[in-house]
């Protein structure tokens, strides 16, 4: 396993386009934990996440 120091940093993007999405549990954030855990799973870090929430746009949000 690498050092988080040694993990190739990238972005991810999430995106919720129906409220039905948000009432089936498949929310913004259950999103941002999926690719959080997607990336560690193969050595990556994610240093920023972007999200779009079905409000025509794109907003930084920074890592917790």
């Amino acid at each position: 396993m690498t050092h988080a120091s040694e993990k190739r940093k990238i972005v991810a993007y999430c995106r919720v386009s129906t409220l039905e999405q948000k009432k089936k549990g498949y929310g913004i954030y259950i999103q941002i934990r999926d690719a959080t855990l997607c990336a560690e799973y193969h050595g990556l870090l994610v240093e920023e996440f972007y999200k779009d929430e079905g409000e025509g746009g794109v907003k930084k949000i920074e890592r917790t």
